[in-house]
Formats: structure tokens, C-alpha cells, sequence
């Protein structure tokens, strides 16, 4: 007797078609043209305070590295571990510490700043004229105060 799959499990025909498949990891943010952001004047202050929320975490995912790998070496130096030992400090010093930089990088690219001028919180737009499969940029745009910044994101894989 061969089991087949009721008819509610078949893909539907139109599933994969190229105008819905996203080329980025990104929430659906609406898109803004160049032209469009030459009205706005530049907002350095709001992009140093947006950036500066995620120093921590990826000085945290540093000092992970760095300070894994010291540890390992001082203990293997002094005849306290192995060379295996050793080994496995590094790498998971290392792995742990490159995930956290990931994880850092993923909560900035979804995070909302707010502007240092109104207050508010920023608008998020995917910058259309520099959209490519590897990489792309974001707007934050503050439509009050009439100021935006810019960050470019790469996407792995691309």
C-alpha cells in the first residue's frame, strides 16, 4: 500500500515567483529615491546617537575574541591547560564572540532611531536607486524636524 499526500499539501503554482521573493532580510520597509532625500538636510547628530546604542555590544563581541584568546594563551603558557584546551577556548571565545557582532548587526538594521532635533522617532526607507542583491542602504528620516541619515547594510551571501 503507498501512502500519498491529500491534495491540500501541494505547493501552489505560483508560489516562487520572482516578484515576491525578497532579496533582503529586512522587514518590508516602503522605498525613497535619491531625488526624494535631496530635500532633507543631513543629520549627523541623530546617526552618531543611533550608532552609538550599539557600541556595546559590538565591543562586547571584541573583547570575547581578544580576551578568549588571552586567557587561552596565558593558561597554556604557564603549562595550565593543553593544547586542545586551548584550541577550544579560542574557537568558542571566538564563535560566541562572532555571534554576538552578528546578532549586533541584525538589531541595528531593524532598529528605529530617534531624532535628536524633534524627538520622534525616524521613518525607515530602503533607499531604491542604490538597492543591489549584496548590499543596501537605509534612510532614517525624520519628517518633522526634515532631517535623515544614511547606513549602508551587507547582506552575506549576496
Amino acid at each position: 500500500m503507498r501512502l500519498t499526500p491529500p491534495r491540500s499539501w501541494a505547493w501552489p503554482a505560483g508560489r516562487f515567483l520572482t516578484s515576491t521573493v525578497k532579496t533582503n532580510n529586512l522587514p518590508d520597509y516602503p522605498r525613497i529615491t535619491l531625488a526624494e532625500l535631496s530635500g532633507l538636510q543631513l543629520d549627523n547628530a541623530s546617526a552618531r546617537k543611533f550608532e552609538r546604542r550599539f557600541y556595546p555590544l559590538v565591543l562586547d563581541a571584541v573583547g570575547l575574541v581578544f580576551g578568549g584568546y588571552a586567557l587561552g594563551a596565558t593558561l597554556h603558557h604557564f603549562a595550565v591547560i593543553g593544547p586542545e584546551l586551548f584550541a577550544i577556548i579560542f574557537l568558542g571565545s571566538s564563535v560566541l564572540g562572532l555571534a554576538l557582532a552578528l546578532s549586533s548587526h541584525h538589531r541595528m538594521m531593524r532598529a528605529r532611531p530617534r531624532s535628536v532635533h524633534s524627538a520622534r522617532e525616524m521613518d525607515v526607507f530602503i533607499i531604491q536607486d542604490v538597492e543591489a542583491s549584496d548590499h543596501y542602504e537605509l534612510a532614517y528620516v525624520d519628517r518633522t524636524s526634515g532631517t535623515y541619515f544614511k547606513r549602508v547594510y551587507v547582506e552575506r551571501g549576496g
